[in-house]
């Protein structure tokens, strides 16, 4: 193994990063200007501070695998189009018609873009490559495997802090999100986001983080050739003293998840735990006759979990019809203005503009999100990028899949749980748009980006 040099061990850089990643939710999920637009400034002087420690040779760049530059071109593809849909010089019949109509009924010099908000597209553009420089940071400090699990163990930490902190507001009957009244949403625990949707996936990911944490320690210690009966007693006999803040805050995650009432992520957070243990065991060979009876006994736990704590989600999930029913107005309506620009797009941010020129008279106004962002991107980058995007995410898990294959047992937990984030947040982005939360979406960039890394075949410092 390549011995780091003495600054690269400390890596002042990649803390800076997981500090900043951790301090992302606080301020509502930084989804206000101030918080993203100040979140990407530091991303931005991070990856220059990484630039400048390559250059001057005080730490090697990792060069990434061969899918991860299948990533980086289908992402960079999507971008360019990104940006060129703001751009005045693209054909003018590409133009979307309401600035021709607007310049018409002002009766001033026509001036067009294919986007319908140029300034929102490009302020969409800026967050999708803030994301990206947390990914590629990651990506270069997480080669070190001791790095990796660090990133890990501060997300699992953190997300636990503001699941307890949710959990303590609810139970104390605070109807606050921070100094602010709660306004909707009274009932949910959502931490420090206005949602509970998107807390709900934030919780996941922790949760993730915390398991793989928990199946790391677990592997490391437990005796490989004994028996059932020998691996039982070390993991109550020594495993779980041992572990036992960890594993508290896989309780307080999982309860926190329960409680914010999130039908989609608490079962997007299941399944990802499933492709996780299921990933880990068919990369040692497992069948998966094995595999599906080993997962009755963690799907009772979870139905106990549920019937001790789950009664508010249970009467949410009675009560999917009616809200099933809404959203699927709303998908009809996405799904019709995507066929009337299904290459060129409205432009990346516009969906909320696009959407009330087309709503129809049964649902209410206010709609920004279309509760799917797959139909979202398709809408307002077009399909053939929208392809491009969702590709480029696609074969990173592909390649955390490959990574998992031939390692050992530890090492495969790494790049397993890169699978099961990607899992997650792509089931739940089917219902949902949690991913439009920076905080969300720059905490999956991070474990994705250590992940990434660890899947790499060669063993890097």
């Amino acid at each position: 193994m390549r011995e780091a040099p003495a600054g690269e061990r400390r890596a002042p850089v990649f803390h800076a990063l997981v500090a900043l990643t951790l301090a992302a939710p606080l301020p509502l999920g930084a989804y206000a200007d101030w918080a993203w637009a100040s979140m990407a400034a530091i991303c931005g002087a991070l990856v220059i501070c990484r630039a400048v420690s390559t250059l001057t040779v005080r730490a090697a760049a990792v060069p990434p695998a061969p899918f991860v530059w299948w990533s980086a071109s289908a992402l960079a593809l999507a971008m360019l189009w990104a940006a060129l849909q703001t751009a005045g010089f693209m054909p003018e019949g590409w133009h979307h018609p309401v600035w021709r109509d607007a310049a018409q009924a002002l009766g001033m010099p026509y001036r067009g873009a294919i986007s319908l908000d140029p300034s929102a597209s490009r302020e969409s553009i800026l967050r999708v490559l803030s994301y990206a420089g947390i990914f590629w940071l990651a990506l270069q400090y997480g080669s070190d495997s001791g790095r990796a699990r660090y990133a890990l163990r501060a997300l699992a930490a953190g997300s636990a802090c503001y699941a307890l902190y949710g959990l303590g507001v609810s139970f104390l009957g605070l109807k606050r999100t921070l100094w602010f009244e709660k306004t909707v949403y009274h009932d949910a625990v959502t931490a420090t986001f206005v949602n509970p949707n998107s807390f709900a996936t934030y919780a996941g990911i922790g949760l993730l983080c915390a398991t793989a944490v928990l199946r790391y320690r677990f592997e490391r210690g437990a005796p490989g050739a004994a028996g059932l009966r020998l691996r039982l007693n070390y993991l109550f006999a020594e495993f779980m003293p041992r572990n036992a803040l960890f594993l508290a805050m896989w309780l307080v995650l999982a309860g926190a998840l329960l409680l914010s009432l999130s039908r989609a992520g608490a079962a997007a957070t299941a399944l990802s735990l499933l492709v996780f243990f299921w990933v880990l065991a068919l990369g040692r060979g497992v069948r998966l006759r094995k595999i599906v009876l080993s997962s009755i006994g963690p799907a009772l736990a979870g139905a106990a979990l549920f019937l001790l704590i789950g009664e508010g989600l249970e009467r949410r999930v009675l009560d999917t019809g009616t809200d099933w029913q809404r959203r699927s107005e709303i998908y009809a309506q996405t799904l019709s203005a995507i066929e009337e620009s299904p290459l060129l797009g409205t432009g990346l941010g516009t969906f909320g503009p696009v959407y009330r020129s087309h709503r129809s008279e049964e649902i209410r106004p206010g709609v920004n999100m279309a509760h799917n962002d797959y139909l979202e991107l398709a809408l307002e980058l077009g399909i053939p990028a929208a392809v491009l995007f969702v590709f480029s995410i696609m074969v990173l898990a592909l390649g955390c899949a490959l990574g998992v294959r031939g390692r050992g047992r530890r090492d495969a937990v790494l790049p397993a749980v890169g699978i099961a984030a990607c899992t997650l947040v792509g089931a739940h982005a089917l219902v949902d748009f949690s991913l439009q939360i920076p905080a969300v979406a720059a905490t999956f960039a991070l474990v994705l980006g250590v992940s990434v890394a660890q899947a790499r075949r060669s063993d890097r410092g």
